[in-house]
């Protein structure tokens, strides 16, 4: 009779395993692209306009560039954080990853209102 497995204790991890940190930087290597490519997209929307009439542009375009680099700020932060405080990294992936869903959605609506506005 085999005595039963125990679990190893917290921060261990079994010899095949790979580390628990790498799942940290996924959602903030996705994020920052896309914030990147917002915030310039907002920028440049707003520089092109006043070529030629200086048309007032959508309201929404500079809030969500502003959003965007604030959540690219954010993702640094809680990336660092994570990687140094081993008991929040459940918790700090879970808002990596909806900072990183939000950056995407920002960066869908600016896409689109890029490609319907020339």
């Amino acid at each position: 009779m085999t005595p039963p497995v125990s679990l190893p204790a917290y921060g261990a991890r079994t010899p095949g395993e790979p580390p628990r940190w790498w799942t940290l930087p996924a959602p903030c290597l996705l994020t920052l692209p896309v914030s990147a490519w917002s915030v310039v997209m907002a920028a440049l929307s707003g520089l092109l306009r006043c070529f030629d009439t200086c048309m007032p542009t959508t309201p929404l375009i500079t809030p969500i560039g502003v959003a965007e680099f604030i959540l690219a700020a954010a993702a640094v932060v809680t990336l660092i954080t994570g990687l140094a405080l081993s008991a929040w990294r459940r918790a700090l992936r879970r808002v990596l990853w909806i900072g990183c869903v939000l950056a995407w959605l920002g960066g869908g609506y600016l896409y689109a209102w890029n490609s319907t506005h020339p």
